[in-house]
């Protein structure tokens, strides 16, 4: 999660403009630190019960579809 936040420092990034995919536990706290959240659908039920989004499988294209989804929130 500090990692996180000190790569977004580093590029003139806020944490309102953070979205982080994860699967597995040991990425919570970086997903905790993301301003969204997401999961793709194969992930640990532990991590998708605490993500903004839960997405497809990772092997459908879960990164893809958080990448359509963000752009489609932030059309103008």
């Amino acid at each position: 999660g500090g990692t996180l936040l000190e790569a977004a420092a580093l590029i003139g990034g806020e944490r309102d403009h953070i979205a982080a995919i994860g699967d597995n536990e040991n990425d919570l706290e970086m997903l905790r630190v993301a301003a969204i959240s997401a999961a793709p659908g194969s992930a640990h039920e532990f991590v998708r019960a605490r993500v903004d989004k839960v997405l497809c499988p990772c092997m459908e294209g879960a990164l893809a579809q958080l990448i359509e989804q963000l752009e489609e929130q932030n059309k103008d």
